[in-house]
This record gives structure tokens, C-alpha cells and sequence, in this order.
């Protein structure tokens, strides 16, 4: 037990930080059309979330599905325990990756980093993420 508390204690002192961290964010969103501004049903969605420390997103968090007739789209979030290192400009967050697209609308791609999701594709080593993502439209269905 000592030996478990001085290591926390050098951790800290080290600038690190022990708690529950936030590994995948909730999402809360209705889709709208935007000429309209009506809700639009059925909009379909993949989240892939890469944790924090899960840099090759060999364990990633996946979410498929249609939203419900009047286009909102719940998803939960999720904490992990662990040793965070905060970074210049604060501690780091998980990667996420977002499509949703609707029949007659262009696919729209939400990314952490860059909205260019074959190239996050083509980055991936986990089979499962590469198909996952292949389930994304690669035209225009207007």
C-alpha cells in the first residue's frame, strides 16, 4: 500500500492526473434540412471514437444506426479510469470520426482532425474499423 501511494503521489507531482476521463463523448444532435429547416428522418450515422491512448484504434468505440422520424441522434458517452498527461493547451481529447447521410442528401463527415475519411481509413490496422467505414456512401444520392 505505501508502495501504491507513493507512486500516485510522484504521478501527480509529475503534472499527471488520476481520474475517470471522458474516453468518448455524448452526442445529442437533431438533423435538419437546411433549406427547410425540417427535421429529416431516418438519417444514418457511424461514430468510430479512437481512445485517447488507442493511437492505432485497435480498441475503438463504434456507433451505427438511423435516427428516429423526427432526425435526433442520442448517443452516450463514456469514462475510462486512468494516468492523463495534460498537453500544451490541455489535456488530450479521443478521436472521433462521424458520417451521416440520409437518402437525396450528400453524406457529411464530422472529424476530429481532418474530414477526409478514406484517409483515415486507409490508416487503420483494425479490420472491423475498415469495414465499418465502407458502409459510407461515396456519391452524392441527390
Amino acid at each position: 500500500m505505501p508502495r501504491l501511494i507513493t507512486i500516485l503521489l510522484l504521478l501527480t507531482l509529475g503534472g499527471c492526473v488520476i481520474y475517470p476521463m471522458r474516453v468518448v463523448l455524448p452526442l445529442e444532435t437533431t438533423v435538419v434540412d437546411s433549406s427547410t429547416g425540417k427535421p429529416v428522418p431516418n438519417v444514418k450515422y457511424i461514430r468510430v471514437v479512437c481512445d485517447i491512448h488507442d493511437f492505432s484504434c485497435k480498441e475503438p468505440t463504434i456507433d451505427t444506426g438511423e435516427s428516429d422520424e423526427n432526425g435526433r441522434i442520442g448517443l452516450s458517452g463514456h469514462r475510462k479510469w486512468g494516468v492523463w498527461l495534460p498537453l500544451p493547451g490541455g489535456l488530450p481529447a479521443p478521436n472521433h470520426q462521424i458520417a451521416i447521410w440520409a437518402e437525396g442528401y450528400k453524406v457529411v463527415i464530422f472529424s476530429q482532425y481532418d474530414d477526409d475519411i478514406e484517409r483515415f481509413k486507409n490508416m487503420q490496422r483494425n479490420i472491423k474499423v475498415k469495414l465499418i467505414l465502407d458502409a459510407i456512401p461515396k456519391k452524392i444520392e441527390c
